[in-house]
């Protein structure tokens, strides 16, 4: 709170905030990245890194890659420089229905961030 307090000395212009685990963020630019290779939220792996101690106990001592791992796999593929150059990337290839028809999370996510402002 101090942080925001001190970048916002004028309060809290923000109506919400929005708390989305790291991972989903890393499955939604996957899915928004190449719809075709990363299909359906459900397919993708469950852990961020492959070499977290998680991963082994889920996957066996040599886990394939995670969804961090795959995102940097597709970043050094694009013709992106940097994180925030691969997720601009990807949101710039947003289709939010077809998204959200995909990932359980993201229709959930949609459908909380549309309701802001509404009464209620």
């Amino acid at each position: 709170m101090d942080a925001i307090h001190e970048g916002m000395p004028d309060g809290w212009p923000v109506p919400g905030a929005v708390a989305v685990p790291v991972e989903m963020i890393a499955a939604w630019l996957l899915l928004m990245y190449d719809p075709v290779c990363y299909a359906r939220e459900s397919d993708l792996p469950a852990c961020a890194r492959r070499d977290q101690p998680v991963a082994r106990e889920r996957c066996g001592a040599a886990p394939p890659p995670q969804l961090k791992d795959l995102v940097d796999k597709e970043m050094l593929g694009s013709r992106s420089v940097t994180k925030a150059d691969f997720a601009l990337e990807c949101v710039l290839r947003l289709d939010p229905a077809a998204l959200a028809g995909r990932a359980p999370s993201f229709a959930h996510f949609r459908q909380q961030v549309s309701g802001w402002g509404a009464p209620g």
